[in-house]
């Protein structure tokens, strides 16, 4: 949903995102689409297949491209104009690593998950005291998972329009 979201937001149209997918299965890729980096290049998209190796998907498909290459990992803003935070660390303190818990957000260096040390902030407890329950996780971190958790929370409700 990610790589929809941050090429939509890059202008690609709707059309394109559905013949890069398209072709993609037809060069016989068959994993999730979250395995895939898919990178807006204009109105184009590219598959990195590698460090060294980026196919075109839309314009000639197939085909080996030179193409410099946009993390979409990194922080952008959609469509809405609002700001999509960065994939790996998105908030102080918070890391996502598909190595640790199947990339479900965790607090950094741990396994804990930010959505448990945000609802003990949101019950009252002082980021000072999560220590007391999760050793590894420092106040400033347990600020991150909240922060977060909120950052979340404003995605998951429905937008006034």
């Amino acid at each position: 949903m990610r790589t929809f979201v941050y090429l939509r937001a890059s202008g690609v149209s709707l059309q394109r995102v559905r013949r890069a997918i398209h072709e993609l299965r037809e060069l016989g890729e068959t994993e999730h689409l979250s395995e895939y980096r898919l990178v807006a290049v204009g109105r184009d998209v590219v598959w990195q297949a590698s460090a060294d190796l980026a196919v075109d998907l839309t314009r000639r498909p197939g085909q080996q491209v030179i193409a410099e290459m946009v993390d979409i990992l990194a922080a952008f803003t959609d469509s809405g104009g609002a700001e999509v935070v960065p994939l790996h660390n998105p908030k102080p303190g918070i890391a996502v690593d598909p190595q640790i818990r199947s990339g479900y957000p965790v607090v950094a260096g741990t396994r804990v998950p930010y959505d448990l040390v945000a609802t003990l902030l949101a019950d009252g407890l002082a980021p000072e005291e999560v220590s007391t329950i999760y050793p590894s996780v420092p106040a400033e971190a347990a600020r991150g998972a909240l922060a977060f958790a909120r950052y979340v929370d404003e995605y998951r409700r429905p937008s006034a329009a």
